[in-house]
């Protein structure tokens, strides 16, 4: 489960790296901004194997283009892995019959 915190919380020093990496989200106008760093060593992006580092920070901007589209763009910081911050942008089409199955990882169960 990924959580996103909205209350500006630093991260704790001893939650240590995480898959998801620790969020803080805030809203600049009809954006909502994703700030995400502690990314566990060895987590990808995407299905592609992307590598990403410990020292990762991605920023994620979700914007309503229209009642019925979402657009993501993420920009991911990675030093070690690339010469430069690199983006993405992705839309989604709204599906009212669109199920989605509810899955959490808990890294204690290794």
């Amino acid at each position: 489960m990924r959580r996103i915190f909205l209350d500006g919380r630093l991260l704790l020093e001893d939650e240590g790296p995480l898959w998801l990496g620790h969020s803080n989200g805030h809203w600049e106008g009809e954006t909502f901004i994703v700030n995400t760093v502690n990314l566990k060593s060895g987590t990808s992006y995407h299905w592609e194997g992307l590598p990403l580092s410990d020292e990762t920070r991605l920023v994620e901007q979700f914007t309503r283009l229209d009642k019925e589209t979402l657009e993501i763009e993420i920009t991911v910081h990675d030093a070690v892995n690339y010469l430069e911050p690199w983006k993405t942008r992705n839309l989604f089409r709204l599906d009212p019959d669109a199920y989605f199955f509810e899955y959490e990882c808990d890294q204690v169960n290794r």
